[in-house]
């Protein structure tokens, strides 16, 4: 009995050698080994924007080449966060990921928000591209989102020309002194320069607020956001200022889940960044085109302030504000 017990010994020790040897020449299964990591994105922005598409088109191609490792999750219209609270969801790693306007938070991005200055381009992608080059030479920008907010910059989004839409007739310059327009950022700036009333709401809020009367007209969206957000309704009255690109949004990743992930992974991010720019530049040119359609087929007419207007519009707005 001793003899059979210690043949049985010596037959189980063989047999747990060699699949100790098995495993040091197979190693771990790779799809044991492989780390998934969940995120949560988040936009102010309704689904059908253009942002909200290019942002959905980006992460779904990382998630696609990614060998399964990166899995996204969509929200849209502040539906995760609320409008203007992305930041300090992300920085505090409530949110993973989300569409950051510096215009809602001032006091903590106040190089950013200056880079969003008035007059400035008429090209989606000229402040994308110039930004993008800035953020690798300055310290201090860097700082700014790294150091003071927690965050990593994934890229900065192209932006189309800026929405004017008001409830009542609005042709001139001069016809805005005095009018509440529910605006934002570095735009409320620029409209209180030229006499009009800054009125701060959330986007989400422009609406609402114009329907009832609370302001006069809403900007400090782009044309094609307007669309979306069907802005004609409660304002008709649709202009064309001579503004031009009205601001810069970042795309941010809380800057701890980012240090988390493999090199290979932050690659990836990086990688796609220049196809990103290209297709939602690309894609702001189609929903123009398609919002000033959609103006005309619903019998809105888009008027324009005259050349001089506009020179004088300018005059009022820069270099003060950049001075400033």
């Amino acid at each position: 009995m001793l003899k059979k017990r210690g043949l049985l010994r010596s037959i189980h020790l063989i047999v747990f050698t060699m699949l100790i040897g098995v495993f040091f020449v197979l190693g771990p299964n790779p799809a044991q080994a492989k780390k998934v990591y969940h995120m949560k994105v988040n936009s102010q922005m309704p689904p059908g924007d253009a942002w909200s598409i290019a942002h959905v088109w980006y992460f779904d191609n990382i998630m696609k080449n990614s060998d399964g490792r990166l899995k996204f999750q969509y929200f849209f219209s502040g539906s995760l966060t609320k409008v203007g609270e992305d930041l300090h969801a992300i920085n505090s790693g409530i949110q993973d990921i989300g569409l950051i306007s510096p215009g809602y938070t001032p006091k903590q991005l106040p190089l950013s928000l200056g880079l969003d200055l008035s007059y400035t381009s008429l090209a989606a992608d000229a402040k994308t591209k110039a930004i993008a080059a800035l953020y690798k030479e300055s310290q201090m920008f860097q700082d700014e989102w790294t150091k003071k907010n927690n965050c990593k910059i994934l890229y900065t989004a192209p932006a189309d020309i800026l929405g004017f839409f008001s409830t009542i007739d609005m042709p001139t310059l001069e016809s805005v002194k005095g009018k509440k327009v529910r605006t934002y950022g570095m735009v409320a700036d620029a409209l209180a320069r030229m006499g009009g009333v800054p009125v701060s709401l959330p986007i989400s809020d422009s609406y609402e607020a114009a329907g009832r009367g609370i302001v006069d007209a809403v900007s400090g969206m782009g044309l094609a956001s307007g669309w979306t957000y069907k802005m004609h309704e409660p304002c008709p009255n649709v202009v064309d200022i001579g503004y031009g690109q009205y601001c810069q949004p970042y795309f941010a990743m809380n800057l701890d889940l980012w240090n988390s992930l493999p090199k290979d992974l932050q690659n990836l991010f990086m990688e796609w960044v220049p196809k990103e720019i290209e297709y939602c530049t690309n894609l702001f040119e189609q929903k123009e085109k398609e919002a000033i359609e959609g103006f005309i087929k619903e019998g809105i007419t888009i008027k324009r302030w005259s050349d001089a207007d506009k020179a004088k519009a300018k005059q009022l707005v820069q270099p003060a504000q950049l001075n400033d």
